[in-house]
Parts: structure tokens; C-alpha cells; sequence
């Protein structure tokens, strides 16, 4: 396969702050001809799929009803035997010039209203091993389900579910890496918004559409809602 002539790019070494400049064919142990970007970087001569661990950082969540706009990173780690810097250390790619010419998931984020990536919010991680480690940030619109009945005691559930966009599970394997999902207790505003976090659940499993079969992660987050102000209104009332 033939790529067009990359213009050098900037990579920052994670362990110094100065930078350097490299070519993409200087991240490839192999020729650059054998590179296929629209193909997941499987091992060759293997039957098994490309596997994809992914981590979810749930920075902020706002107006919670029958649906919510979350921020939050979206990580995938993988590998790419391919691409090995001619580096000691990792390499940490930065903003919005990260290479157009190496394969990257086409992960995507099905049932939500709308989603947004950013451009400057992301970075790329690339060590002698040929692990990547792909850090974006997202927000999303995604819905949430009260329990009318129990109001104001329910807990409210908003679910988020993933797959990828192109590949079948014979091309891609996703799965929870650690926790799977971590909301940033710090920063987060649920409390503010009249709830109380209570963790989530985590779900894989194979979804068909089509004649083909996709590999798709799915988490619930659980949100106490706070009765205490509405015992409140009650009260003066």
C-alpha cells in the first residue's frame, strides 16, 4: 500500500520536556509499504482477534432527568507490533496532530443523542512493544432512565454502550480494562445537581447486526437521587 509523504511530526518523550522531531516511518520496525491503516494491526498469522481493553473517566455529568451530558476520556489500550519508536522510552504524542496514517479504533457510542470529540484534548502513547494507549476526550448526550414510581427515592440510571462502528468481533475483541469505569469524585458536580453516585455495572456481550456479530462493552451508572429537599417542600407546604 502506498501512503502519501507525511510532513514530520512532533512528539513529546514523555520523560523530558524538550522536544524532537520524527518521521512516521521512524515509529515502523517494518517497511512502511506493509502497513495497512484500515486493517487492526493483528499478529501475523493469527486467527485471533485484535483485542482492545477500554477505560472510561467520568469527569463531569450535568442535568440528569431522562437524560444527561457527560464529559469524560475515553481510553483504549491495544497493540501495534508495527509500531515500536526507535526510542528508550515511550513516546507520548499530543493535541490535535496526532498521525492520520496508523490505525485507530472506530470506536463509537451507540442510542445517544449526540457526541463530540475533541480535537486538542487527546494524546497517544507508543512504547518499544508496540502498546498504544489512546486518551480522548468526549461528551455526550446519553439517556437516563428515573423510576417514577419510587420518585423522590429512586436511583436514576444512565447507560452508555460502545462498540465498534466497522470491525465484527472476528476483527475486534473489546473488553473492561480494571474498573472499566472511574468517576472523578473531585471535580464531578452529581452532588450539586441533587444526587448521590453509587457506582455502576459493567456488561460485554456480542451484538448482531446484519449477518455479522460486534463486539460491544455496556455500563449503567447508578444515581441516588437526594429525597431531602423534596421532604422539605413537602413540609412547608
Amino acid at each position: 500500500m502506498i501512503f502519501q509523504p507525511l510532513l514530520p511530526l512532533l512528539f513529546l518523550l514523555q520523560s523530558s520536556p524538550s522536544f524532537a522531531t520524527f518521521t512516521f516511518e521512524q515509529l515502523l520496525v517494518e517497511d512502511l509499504s506493509t502497513y495497512n491503516k484500515f486493517d487492526p494491526p493483528v499478529e501475523k498469522g493469527s486467527s485471533e482477534s485484535l483485542s482492545i481493553a477500554v477505560f472510561l473517566h467520568i469527569e463531569s455529568m450535568r442535568e440528569i432527568s431522562s437524560e444527561t451530558t457527560l464529559d469524560f476520556y475515553l481510553i483504549q489500550y491495544w497493540r501495534d507490533s508495527k509500531l515500536r519508536p526507535n526510542t528508550s522510552r515511550p513516546l507520548k504524542i499530543t493535541g490535535g496532530e496526532l498521525p492520520e496514517s496508523i490505525w485507530y479504533p472506530d470506536t463509537y457510542f451507540s442510542l445517544v443523542r449526540s457526541q463530540i470529540y475533541a480535537q486538542q484534548e487527546q494524546y497517544i502513547i507508543l512504547d518499544r512493544n508496540g502498546q498504544v494507549e489512546y486518551n480522548r476526550k468526549v461528551r455526550l448526550t446519553t439517556p437516563c432512565s428515573p423510576d417514577v414510581m419510587l420518585f423522590p427515592f429512586d436511583v436514576v440510571t444512565c447507560t452508555l454502550t460502545l462498540s465498534s462502528f466497522g470491525y465484527s468481533n472476528e476483527e475486534v475483541h473489546y473488553s473492561w480494562h480494571d474498573d472499566g469505569v472511574f468517576i472523578d469524585e473531585t471535580n464531578n458536580n452529581v452532588d450539586h445537581l441533587g444526587f448521590y453516585w453509587q457506582g455502576n455495572k459493567l456488561l460485554s456481550y456480542n451484538h448482531t447486526y446484519g449477518n455479522s456479530d460486534y463486539s460491544t462493552l455496556h455500563t449503567v451508572v447508578l444515581l441516588q437521587r437526594k429525597y431531602s429537599a423534596y421532604l422539605m417542600q413537602v413540609r412547608r407546604h
